[in-house]
């Protein structure tokens, strides 16, 4: 999901939201890290796309994780 901040017709920034379903231990912050790391050049790869979609510096785009089994939000990465 992608929301984008406008002022008028021109787009001030950005925010990537990526929905996961994989299943993990969420007491377990290393396991999140983990799962975290193993996703950031997806979401590296869609904050490229969405600058470029939107002539937007790269940051001005921040991206999240939402593991929906383990109930979780990442930090914006």
């Amino acid at each position: 999901r992608v929301t984008v901040l406008y002022d008028g017709d021109r787009p001030l920034g950005a925010e990537v939201l990526d929905f996961k379903t994989d299943t993990f231990d969420p007491g377990d912050p290393t396991a999140l890290q983990e799962k975290t790391a193993y996703y950031r050049p997806q979401l590296d790869a869609y904050r490229r796309a969405v600058a470029r979609l939107l002539h937007l510096d790269k940051t001005r785009i921040s991206t999240r994780l939402a593991f929906v089994e383990a109930d979780l939000l990442s930090d914006a990465l």
